[in-house]
């Protein structure tokens, strides 16, 4: 990483780590509602619909139409305003697929489970990262902007805070921070919420939607056989590249989100050395 990276900087290289592991890009304010590729209508809508409802079609090629349009407004009002509950039905649904009633062209109805994302074939599926992405809980409220959102077929899974690594007087906890603050203002984006990464440069962290400070860690591995091969320096680069590599992702959204029930549920993340025992 280059020591004259500032935050705007740093944010690119980010989104330059993530193109390089076959991530598609798309900056923020074009897709905005008015931007000059839209893909949303309002500022309150964190879906990404159309890559949504295109993807159902392709993971799922019988489903008619209607039952396509039902299962995007289940998930984009999935019935409950408590976040970890949502983030809870909603990891259930990713998981398992959405049960739905189908009406078939004879009339008959049947039921089946709608999938959101193909654990299969991972190229069935659509990666996109999003810099500079505004979200709005209402218009007193005013927009919030995460620096990146990752999107998986238009679901908003994963959101990343940078934070400047010349500036002495902030580090990652200031990028934690500025999650928590986002969790309250726009809670709606975390309803999908996979992962939250903060980085500072030097630093790179990733937690759970309810991780505490001592909860958020670093991902020290690209593929199980090594430590920190883009050095002390390059967390943020081994964290993208070993966690966000596309397989590694899905197999994490798969296998190991897990919620603790207790007078506090707590949702679990992955260690990379718990996740490499596992997957090799």
């Amino acid at each position: 990483m280059s020591n004259a990276l500032n935050e705007d900087g740093y944010e690119h290289q980010c989104i330059n780590w993530l193109k390089g592991i076959n991530w598609d890009w798309k900056y923020g304010p074009d897709i905005a509602p008015e931007g000059i590729a839209a893909e949303r209508s309002s500022y309150k809508e964190v879906i990404l619909g159309e890559r949504l409802e295109d993807a159902i079609a392709r993971i799922n090629p019988t489903l008619p139409k209607d039952t396509i349009r039902s299962v995007h407004q289940l998930l984009s009002s999935p019935g409950e305003t408590d976040l970890l509950r949502a983030n809870e039905i909603i990891q259930g649904w990713l998981v398992n697929g959405i049960p739905q009633r189908v009406r078939g062209s004879d009339g008959v109805e049947t039921s089946e489970l709608v999938r959101v994302i193909d654990f299969e074939n991972i190229e069935n599926n659509d990666f996109l990262a999003v810099n500079q992405f505004s979200v709005e809980h209402n218009s007193e409220a005013g927009a919030r902007r995460p620096d990146i959102v990752l999107f998986v077929n238009g679901l908003p899974l994963v959101v990343i805070e940078v934070k400047n690594p010349l500036d002495l007087d902030t580090d990652i906890w200031e990028a934690f921070n500025q999650l928590e603050t986002y969790k309250e203002h726009i809670t709606k984006l975390f309803f999908y919420n996979v992962a939250l990464v903060i980085a500072d440069g030097s630093d790179a962290r990733v937690g759970s939607l309810t991780a505490d400070t001592e909860r958020f860690l670093k991902w020290r591995s690209i593929d199980g056989n090594g430590l920190d091969p883009h050095g002390s320096f390059g967390h943020a680069q081994t964290l993208i590249e070993g966690l966000f590599n596309q397989k590694n992702l899905l197999d994490v959204i798969q296998y190991f989100m897990i919620f603790v029930p207790g007078k506090k549920t707590i949702k679990m993340f992955p260690g990379y050395h718990q996740f490499y025992a596992v997957s090799k």
